[in-house]
């Protein structure tokens, strides 16, 4: 059943935000199970330059391995913070936020529910990629597609806050 995004958004501007976010995160899991499948773990092959690397790295943790002894914990604060960013993103649709923060608050539950999925069907989240533009230190964290929506997200919440309170 294919779900009416035109109910929540009409009128707001943004019409399109829903389904562009859906989109950008449903894109992802192809690529995810192609890398899943067919890349050895731990593999380096530069892309785009040799500005992204692409790898294979099994993560029962948050970002950086954080909690990734702790699984039923880490599953606890994932369906918590994605029931928090639900309610704050269907608040923000009701106080007719700023196109920033809806955009923000829907990238971070994207990106939050994507790599929740992950946990729950396969108990880890596929890393796949690592960014290359000189920083070693950049470059030993990998990440995946729910991980940039989260941190794109983050960012333009932050911003649309900001801009909100001046």
């Amino acid at each position: 059943m294919k779900a009416d995004h035109n109910l929540i958004a009409a009128g707001d501007g943004d019409t399109l935000l829903f389904p562009m976010v859906q989109r950008y995160l449903n894109e992802s899991r192809p690529q995810q199970k192609k890398i899943d499948t067919h890349k050895e773990e731990n593999c380096h092959e530069p892309v785009v330059g040799g500005h992204i690397i692409i790898t294979r790295f099994h993560n029962p943790g948050a970002m950086l391995g954080w909690m990734k002894d702790k699984p039923k914990m880490l599953m606890g604060v994932t369906i918590l913070g994605i029931g928090v960013l639900a309610g704050g993103l269907m608040g923000s649709l009701y106080k007719k936020k700023s196109v920033l923060i809806r955009l923000g608050l829907a990238l971070l539950l994207g990106g939050a529910a994507s790599n929740a999925y992950d946990r729950i069907m396969k108990k880890e989240v596929t890393d796949y990629f690592r960014i290359s533009i000189g920083s070693k230190r950049l470059e030993r964290i990998i990440f995946n597609i729910g991980d940039m929506a989260i941190f794109i997200g983050g960012i333009l919440t932050a911003i649309g806050e900001i801009k909100e309170s001046f």
